[in-house]
């Protein structure tokens, strides 16, 4: 273990407790920094597994690490080789003070990327030219300083668009329940608004509503809000552009322990589209002997109409965190036309470490674990519809 940690790029072990699991970092020395022994640690740096030390530290259930790693800036967002997010690592270990703590992260570092995007949009919304007219002639006697204080006029061009999508599949019936929407985007000067009825999926339902959502651009600021059509309510949040105090941020996004507890007592549930065998070909019009390729008018212009096939939207269920009550209860919502498979670990030597799994086992990549690896065992099904 000595050389290990002597070596350049190898890792160090960490105190934190745990129940026999292991929670090591990759260490790269810096020929930067002075004085012997001193390191940079990428904290980003996936482990053979696929995992970030966050993702570590979180399936593994330790939370001094997990709040040292948030704490120096940590991704939340990064999702592991499996496809996981670190939320959702959160919350199969059942530990209400660590969903907590990553919930909260994981919402301010939302709301910085959020305001840290708002001058690139406005600027991408904003081109600015002087908004006068004049002749040849006139522009030549104007000075340096009148061109400065010139005011100026939004110039990108202001459009009005639907989107619209939809999934069928050949199963009777199942293409009732495929999602579908249309968008409807409205742009005007610095403003934005989006409609939409689609509002997203949960709990194996996909949720419907009226809703439009208005971005308004200002010189130091935005406004963003949200109405609910359905129920005559307005959300409204101003973002401010410069001067956002970390510690201020990161109280307002302390999830309450209700907000916590019904993650605990829901489904862990990922959506996904696979692609990979994908393929198009022109919608053909008329009967047999008359088939020709369909076209659409869409805003004047007459388009081809293109159909997409192979496509499968891959639902997986994660219930280990469960109590026998809820996981009934998911169960009774899996029940459907679509391909399910479930797959169970059942080895339950420890919780953090079920299959007891060592250091250098872990960190080799050389070595197989087969079925084996952290983390509480895992009760997943999979739901394919096509």
């Amino acid at each position: 273990m000595k050389k290990a940690r002597e070596r350049t790029g190898d890792v160090m072990e960490s105190q934190d407790g745990g129940g026999g699991g292991v929670s090591w970092l990759p260490v790269v020395q810096d020929p930067g920094r002075e004085g012997a022994g001193v390191s940079r640690v990428d904290i980003e740096q996936l482990d053979p597994r696929g995992r970030t030390p966050l993702h570590l530290a979180t399936t593994l259930g330790h939370l001094e690490c997990a709040r040292v790693l948030l704490a120096h800036g940590a991704d939340v967002g990064r999702e592991n080789r499996s496809g996981w997010t670190v939320l959702q690592e959160a919350v199969s270990t059942r530990d209400l003070e660590l969903v907590q703590l990553v919930l909260r992260y994981r919402d301010y570092q939302r709301v910085v990327k959020r305001l840290a995007g708002i001058p690139v949009l406005l600027e991408k919304l904003r081109k600015v030219r002087p908004s006068f007219s004049a002749s040849a002639g006139s522009l030549e006697a104007i000075s340096n300083a009148d061109l400065a204080s010139l005011p100026f006029v939004l110039q990108a061009q202001d459009f009005y668009v639907e989107m619209k999508w939809e999934f069928t599949s050949w199963v009777p019936l199942v293409s009732k329940i495929c999602p579908s929407d249309t968008y409807k985007v409205w742009k005007s000067g610095q403003n934005l608004r989006v409609d939409t009825t689609l509002l997203g999926f949960d709990h194996m339902t996909w949720q419907r509503g009226n809703r439009s959502f208005i971005f308004r651009g200002q010189d130091t600021s935005a406004v963003v809000m949200e109405i609910d059509h359905d129920r005559r309510v307005v959300y409204t949040e101003t973002l401010a552009l410069a001067g956002q105090d970390r510690e201020l941020l990161l109280a307002a996004a302390q999830p309450t322990e209700e907000q916590v507890l019904s993650r605990l007592t829901a489904p862990v549930v990922t959506t996904q589209l696979d692609t990979k065998n994908i393929s198009f070909e022109r919608n053909k019009t008329g009967i047999l002997g008359w088939r020709s390729e369909k076209t659409e008018m869409v805003n004047g212009y007459e388009a081809k109409v293109y159909g997409a096939s192979n496509v499968e939207l891959i639902t997986r269920t994660r219930t280990e965190h469960l109590s026998e009550q809820h996981k009934g209860k998911v169960k009774g919502e899996l029940l459907g036309p679509s391909h399910v498979v479930q797959t169970l670990i059942t080895q339950t030597l420890s919780q953090a470490n079920p299959t007891a799994i060592t250091a250098e086992e872990y960190f080799n990549p050389n070595f197989e674990l087969g079925n084996r690896d952290m983390g509480r065992p895992m009760e997943l099904t999979t739901k394919t519809q096509k």
